[in-house]
């Protein structure tokens, strides 16, 4: 159930949660991958300079690719759905979920990437 989109990330920061009940960590301490126990917050391409394309899929789909670097690895807590959305919370891409996800997020760039996998189990 591969799904992608292509965009100018508003504020370069995208977030994957439960649209619903994610609450965003207070900070990225200066990291361009930083997690709460229900949201993953993730750095883009900055947003004047290019698009950023995001991946949303399962592990097993994840492509052999030398760039990718695996960036977080764990668990993000759910109501059973699981969003990649902007800082507005306009929803990017979807898909359902385990209340306890397990998640993992691959870039081509530790600080501006404009390729990202998230792969969800």
């Amino acid at each position: 159930m591969s799904q992608s989109v292509e965009i100018a990330v508003p504020n370069s920061l995208i977030l994957l949660m439960d649209p619903d009940t994610g609450e965003m960590p207070t900070s990225l301490g200066r990291r361009s991958v930083a997690a709460s126990s229900t949201c993953v917050a993730i750095g883009t391409l900055n947003e004047f300079d290019g698009k950023t394309t995001v991946h949303l899929d399962e592990p097993s789909e994840l492509p052999r690719r030398e760039n990718l670097m695996l960036r977080w690895e764990g668990t993000v807590g759910t109501s059973g759905r699981m969003g990649l959305v902007n800082v507005y919370n306009e929803i990017l891409l979807e898909m359902p979920a385990n209340e306890a996800a397990t998640v993992a997020v691959w870039t081509n760039d530790a600080d501006e990437p404009d390729e990202i996998w998230v792969l969800v189990s």
